[in-house]
C-alpha cells in the first residue's frame, strides 16, 4: 500500500488546493500505521483493502467538494487503480492462499523499485518511464544508468529509502502480525468494490475538465504519453482537430538512415583531420567560458545557429558521421554501421583513430584503431586525451582521428586551478537530487561547477593548438569541433541532457577550421545531419545522402528526444510541436515554447472553442514529418 501512495506522486505532478502540508504519501502512510497499530487488537482493523477503499471514496468526496481540481482527479484514478490492484492480490491470495504470498511480495517489491527510479527520472524529465522503455533507456543513452551511479553524498539516503520502501511492507507479513481477511467472498466484493469505484472516477473526466484551464491539462500530455490519458473533450469535440491528434503513420527508415557516399574533387587536400567532439556541450556557454576556441573558430567555418539531432549521445554520434535522423536507433541495430567512411578512409591510405575515456565506450566499427584513455583522476580525462592526440599526431602518415572530450558530462570534473566559478556543488553530487530551477542554490552550485569544467577544458584545448600552430600542423590539418548536445540547468524544470526537448539540451557549438579554409559564418538553422556534409564539401568532397547533394535543414528542424522512445520534435523558431511515434500511430502531444509553456503567441493556437489556428498547425507539422521520415 506504500506504493500506491507513490503512485499518487510519481505519476501526477500533484497541486491540491488543500493545505501545502497535506500530501498523499503522509496520508495514507498515516492511515497504513493506523491499521497496522489498531489491527493487533480489533478484528475489523484487519480487511486492510476495504478500509482503504473507504478512506478513498472519503478522499474522493473531499476532492469533488473542493472543485474537481483536474490534477486532484488524475491522482485519485491511479489511488483508485491501485485499490484494485490491492483488491485482485487479495483474492488471489485467498484462492491460492499464502504459498502465494512470497511471489506477490516479490512483485510488489520490483514494483516500488521501478516507481522509486522513476520519481528520480521523472524530477528531472518531467517524462515517465514505461516498463516496455526501460531497456530502451538502458541501452540508448549510459548517461541516464551513470547518473544514479552518483550517490557519494546520498547513498545513505537513497538505501535506506529503498530498504524502507521495499521492506517496510514485511511488517504486516512476517510471522502473520496481521492476519488479512483471506476470505474468497469477502476478497471478491473488495475486488467488485474497487472495480467500480475506479470506473465511477474515471466516467468523471469530462466533468473533471471543464472545471479547469487547458492548460493544465496541456501540461501534463507529454510526462502522461507513457500511459494512457484521455482526450480533453475540448479536443474531442472540435472538427479542425479531427483525425489529426492521433492517426496512422508509416515511417520510411531509409529517409531515417540514408546511403550516403563520399566522392573526392580535384581540389581534395587529402591532410590529416581531427574530429573533437564535446560531451554536453552548451552554445549560450561557448562564447563566454571558452574564448580560446571561439578564437580559432573565427578562422574558419562557423555554423551560427546549429543544433544536435538528439539530446542523447548515441543518436547524435549517428547523426554527426552519418547525415541521419537515427530513429528508434536500439531497434534499428543493422542501421547503426558506419560502413561508408571506413571505407573511404581506408581506400585513401588513413589510419583511423577514436580516443574515448574508458568511463564513456562508444561502440563504432569505423576506426581501426580504439584508444580508450584511462586516467587516475577524473579531472585530468580530457587532459590526457589531448596528450594521445598528440602522440598519434607526430607519427608519419595520414590520421583520421576522433576524440571523445569527456570532463564537461557531469558531474563536470576540472583540477582546482581551473576553479574559477564558486561556490561549487561536490564532485560526488547527484544531479537528480538537485531541485531543476535556476535559482535553486544547489542548482547555481552545480552549474558554477560546469562553468569551471569549461574554463578548464578551453585552457588545456588553447594550449594545444597553439602548440599546433606553432608547429605549422594546423596548415595540413582539418580541424573539426562540435558538441554532442547541449545541457539543462533548470531551464523549463530540466536538469542534464536526455531529460526533455528544451532548447538548451541541443544547441550546441559547430565550426572547423585548418587546411587553408577561410572565415566564413552559416546563419541557417542546422543540424547534425547537415554538417558533416558541409565540412567534407568545403575541404574538397562532394557528400551524397541517398545520391542527393543535401540541402541546408533550416526552421522547421526535426529533431529527436530520446527521453522517450520514438519522441519527435518540429523545432520552429518561436514554437515546438512534440509527437510521439508509436508503431504505425502518430500521436501529437503538444504546441508550446522551448520551456512546454502555452504563452505568447502560442497561446494564440488555443484561442477560441473550434481550435482552428491549432489544427492548422498540428496538419503543417504532420505534413513536414511525413517529408522527412514518412512513407510517400
Amino acid at each position: 500500500m506504500l506504493a500506491l501512495s507513490f503512485v499518487g506522486h510519481v505519476y501526477a505532478e500533484l497541486r491540491f488546493d488543500l493545505p501545502s502540508y497535506f500530501s498523499l504519501e503522509f496520508f495514507y502512510l498515516s492511515v497504513f500505521s493506523m491499521f497496522f497499530i489498531f489491527g493487533f487488537r480489533k478484528p475489523v482493523f484487519k480487511n486492510l483493502t476495504l478500509h482503504l477503499i473507504i478512506v478513498s471514496i472519503f478522499l474522493i468526496s473531499l476532492y469533488v467538494l473542493s472543485g474537481f481540481n483536474f490534477v486532484a482527479w488524475l491522482a485519485l484514478i491511479f489511488i483508485v487503480f491501485l485499490l484494485f490492484y490491492g483488491a485482485f492480490q487479495d483474492v488471489i491470495l485467498s484462492f491460492f492462499g499464502k504459498n502465494a504470498s512470497r511471489f506477490m511480495y516479490l512483485i510488489n517489491a520490483l514494483l516500488i523499485v521501478f516507481l522509486y527510479v522513476d520519481l528520480l527520472f521523472f524530477s528531472v524529465s518531467k517524462n515517465h518511464i514505461s516498463v516496455s522503455r526501460l531497456g530502451y533507456i538502458n541501452q540508448v543513452c549510459g548517461d541516464f544508468v551513470s547518473g544514479f551511479m552518483h550517490f557519494e553524498q546520498n547513498s545513505v539516503a537513497v538505501i535506506l529509502t529503498l530498504f524502507a520502501l521495499v521492506f517496510f511492507p514485511l511488517l504486516f507479513c512476517i510471522k502473520n502480525v496481521i492476519q488479512f481477511e483471506l476470505c474468497k467472498k469477502t476478497g471478491v466484493v473488495n475486488l467488485l468494490i474497487s472495480f467500480i469505484l475506479f470506473v465511477s472516477v474515471y466516467a468523471f473526466f469530462d466533468f473533471s475538465c471543464t472545471k479547469t484551464g487547458i492548460e493544465r491539462y496541456l501540461s501534463l500530455r507529454p510526462a502522461m504519453s507513457t500511459l494512457y490519458l484521455p482526450e480533453h473533450p475540448f479536443f474531442r469535440n472540435s472538427e479542425h482537430l479531427k483525425g489529426l491528434i492521433t492517426s496512422p503513420f508509416q515511417i520510411d527508415y531509409n529517409k531515417c538512415y540514408p546511403e550516403i557516399s563520399m566522392h573526392k574533387r580535384e581540389e581534395f587536400k587529402n591532410e590529416n583531420m581531427l574530429f573533437l567532439i564535446v560531451k554536453s556541450l552548451r552554445k549560450s556557454d561557448f562564447n563566454y567560458l571558452m574564448p580560446n576556441m571561439s578564437s580559432y573558430a573565427k578562422r574558419g567555418l562557423v555554423l551560427n545557429k546549429h543544433q544536435s539531432v538528439s539530446n542523447g549521445s548515441l543518436s547524435a554520434m549517428h547523426s554527426i558521421f552519418n547525415a541521419s535522423l537515427p530513429l528508434n536507433i536500439v531497434e534499428q541495430l543493422p542501421q547503426r554501421n558506419y560502413g561508408e567512411l571506413a571505407v573511404f578512409l581506408k581506400n585513401n591510405g588513413y589510419t583511423s583513430h577514436l580516443i574515448a575515456p574508458e568511463i564513456e565506450p562508444i561502440s563504432v566499427n569505423q576506426w581501426v584503431a580504439h584508444h580508450n584513455i584511462v586516467s587516475e583522476k577524473k579531472s585530468n580525462v580530457s587532459k590526457d586525451v589531448i596528450d594521445k592526440i598528440e602522440d598519434i599526431i607526430r607519427v608519419p602518415g595520414k590520421k583520421f582521428v576522433c576524440a571523445y572530450l569527456y570532463n564537461t558530462h557531469f558531474n563536470y570534473y576540472y583540477p582546482e586551478e581551473d576553479e574559477m566559478y564558486k561556490p561549487v556543488a561536490d564532485e560526488g553530487i547527484n544531479i537528480f537530487a538537485v531541485e531543476p530551477k535556476t535559482n535553486n542554490p544547489d542548482m547555481i552550485k552545480l552549474k558554477n561547477r560546469y562553468n569551471n569544467s569549461l574554463v578548464h577544458l578551453d585552457r588545456i584545448l588553447g594550449e594545444f593548438f597553439d602548440r599546433l600552430d606553432a608547429r605549422g600542423i594546423l596548415l595540413d590539418t582539418l580541424v573539426v569541433f562540435i558538441g554532442d548536445h547541449g545541457e539543462s540547468f533548470g531551464e523549463g524544470g530540466l536538469v542534464g541532457h536526455f531529460t526533455g526537448y528544451h532548447k538548451k539540451q541541443y544547441e550546441v557549438p559547430a565550426f572547423s577550421f585548418g587546411i587553408g579554409l577561410p572565415p566564413e559564418t552559416i546563419d541557417v538553422a542546422t543540424t547534425h545531419a547537415d554538417f558533416f556534409p558541409l565540412i567534407t564539401e568545403r575541404s574538397g568532397l562532394t557528400f551524397l545522402v541517398n545520391n542527393k547533394k543535401p540541402e541546408l535543414s533550416g526552421y522547421p528542424l526535426l529533431q529527436l528526444d530520446d527521453s522517450v522512445m520514438g519522441r519527435l520534435i518540429v523545432r520552429r523558431e518561436d514554437k515546438v510541436s512534440i509527437f510521439d511515434l508509436t508503431g504505425n500511430t502518430l500521436k501529437w502531444i503538444i504546441t508550446a515554447d522551448e520551456n512546454g509553456e502555452i504563452r505568447g503567441k502560442v497561446a494564440d493556437l488555443y484561442r477560441g472553442s473550434d481550435f482552428k489556428a491549432l489544427g492548422e498547425q498540428i496538419a503543417a507539422d504532420r505534413v513536414f514529418i511525413k517529408e522527412r521520415i514518412g512513407m510517400n
